[in-house]
């Protein structure tokens, strides 16, 4: 059965080529706009879709899947940002985001700040409230912008990259995500921490 699947995808990808594009940009935006929406999954398989011919490299589906992300982003940071607490009367929002959620993210960002946005791009269906809480929280939106960069590049690249090693083996995407989240926000962590850990060291010899 799997392998008919393959076999069929393959076959759509190769003849489909724009309306795969338009599928993983679509995707993109969706996940950040309908959480539910299994937006990581896809990802992983377009990193896939990057070893299967010249019209699919690694480039092109990277800067396609991004320009999604980013879009999606903006469009949930904006609407935060000019309804505020009013964002919660949607009965969509409403239904995916509960009091619970709610409290958490809202505890989450206050400790944080804008690297909640960074760290939350590792953490399934979170994101998407984060940037929410940062549009009602009146964050500048150089900073918002700017996270929503940096995150989104890791979190894709990596993606991307599991795509490509794991080909065209269906059965292993799920369990790999989880593994995947981890490692990247075991990454962004580390590399947060040795920002601080520069900042405190060039404060000190300024002061020395």
């Amino acid at each position: 059965m799997e392998a008919a699947i393959i076999e069929f995808l393959k076959e759509f990808v190769e003849k489909n080529v724009f309306l795969v594009y338009f599928i993983l940009f679509i995707s993109s935006v969706l996940q950040m706009v309908f959480p539910p929406h299994p937006g990581d999954t896809i990802l992983v398989f377009g990193g896939y879709v990057t070893t299967l011919g010249i019209f699919y490299s690694f480039p092109t589906v990277f800067l396609n899947a991004m320009a999604g992300t980013v879009l999606g982003s903006i469009v949930i940071y904006i609407f935060g940002y000019n309804k505020g607490s009013d964002v919660f009367k949607y009965r969509l929002i409403k239904r995916y985001v509960d009091e619970k959620h709610r409290k958490r993210a809202d505890r989450i960002f206050k400790k944080y700040g804008v690297y909640a946005i960074v760290i939350s791009k590792f953490v399934p269906g979170v994101n998407a409230i984060m940037l929410l809480m940062a549009g009602m929280f009146k964050v500048r939106r150089r900073d918002v912008y700017l996270s929503v960069v940096a995150s989104t590049v890791v979190h894709h690249t990596l993606a991307l990259l599991l795509g490509r090693f794991i080909g065209n083996n269906i059965s292993r995407i799920n369990s790999v995500l989880k593994t995947y989240n981890g490692i990247g926000l075991a990454l962004l962590c580390v590399l947060t921490a040795s920002g601080i850990v520069y900042v405190i060291l060039k404060r000190k010899r300024a002061k020395a």
